[in-house]
């Protein structure tokens, strides 16, 4: 009886499976039948529902475009609104605006079109980018990038501040960074053209000057109270993340204090607040940030709470600090 009940069940997996199967459009497994591949590109999802479906059907458009270079978008929106253009560029459709679809990459101008829910549910979609269209749209965008390329390593030349040389050649070699992914996905789009599409600036060379740049901006870090030095080190490593390098006759002072005080809750656990302030100061005197941040940790101990605190305070220097940081230098290139 087990026996024939386990094969009444195959059968009806079985032919579910197979109507399934039956059932689903062409497009599905073929989406070149509706989107021919010598005028689009064209990838399937399918999900639990029409937003993870779209999801994934991004995730499959992208591999088309699978790269190892990595474009840090936030900030490019930034600089792009620095230099008065907020969307880089922007066309009046919402199915042209930019996508992202994996950490680093962005696509623009992807579409999307059949869709089809089978009878369990499961909803199926199609992304796609219309490759002639399309690739108007990328060389648009690489041409507005290199014109602030440009602006930008103008900036650098004209100007002696070793803090604003740095931001702008930065800034420069973000938009190069740009362009070399726009560049990569266009070669995919329309190969042709891709393989015509030639800048009149060095990437290699800005990536350089960049670099360069960087190594000139010294800097010292000394906060008090810091006993096992492990929130200076926090610092000095941001610092040098960004190509800073640690002098004793430095251009940026970097000085502080952090504090610790126990707290008595009237609770099993212990509590510890701390607090810290960052203050830098350039080679004339004259302070460029001054940023403080507090905040509170409880754990079974006081040490294991200031232990806490400690790796508190090196993920808001990663984040909080370094984002006024970029933002300070940011604000030296704004057009």
């Amino acid at each position: 009886m087990n026996k024939f009940i386990r094969y009444c069940l195959i059968v009806i997996v079985v032919y579910s499976f197979s109507a399934k199967a039956q059932n689903l459009p062409v497009w599905v497994s073929n989406p070149n039948a509706v989107y021919p591949d010598i005028s689009y590109l064209a990838a399937v999802g399918e999900g639990d529902n029409r937003k993870a479906a779209e999801n994934n059907a991004l995730s499959n458009l992208a591999l088309i475009f699978k790269s190892d270079i990595k474009v840090d978008n936030t900030q490019i929106d930034k600089y792009n609104e620095l230099f008065g253009d907020k969307e880089g560029f922007q066309h009046e459709s919402n199915v042209t605006k930019k996508v992202n679809v994996t950490g680093g990459q962005t696509l623009y101008n992807v579409k999307f079109g059949e869709t089809f829910t089978n009878n369990l549910g499961r909803v199926f979609i199609t992304a796609y980018i219309e490759r002639l269209e399309t690739a108007d749209i990328y060389n648009e965008k690489i041409n507005n990038n290199t014109e602030k390329i440009k602006f930008f390593v103008n900036l650098a030349s004209n100007n002696n501040d070793l803090l604003t040389n740095y931001a702008a050649l930065n800034a420069a070699s973000f938009f190069a960074l740009d362009n070399e992914m726009l560049k990569s996905q266009l070669k995919i789009i329309s190969p042709e053209f891709g393989n015509f599409n030639d800048t009149d600036y060095d990437y290699n060379d800005i990536n350089k000057k960049s670099v360069d740049a960087a190594k000139k901006i010294s800097f010292t870090v000394s906060i008090e109270n810091d006993t096992d030095q492990k929130v200076t080190t926090f610092i000095k490593d941001l610092l040098n993340s960004k190509g800073f390098v640690i002098s004793s006759n430095p251009i940026l002072n970097v000085t502080g204090n952090i504090s610790y005080e126990k707290l008595d809750l009237q609770r099993k656990e212990k509590f510890v607040t701390w607090t810290l302030f960052i203050n830098i100061v350039n080679s004339a005197n004259e302070t460029i940030l001054s940023t403080s941040t507090k905040g509170r940790e409880g754990s079974v101990s006081y040490d294991a709470a200031i232990s806490r605190c400690v790796n508190e305070i090196g993920k808001k220097i990663k984040t909080e600090f370094n984002n006024k940081l970029t933002d300070f230098f940011d604000g030296l290139v704004k057009k």
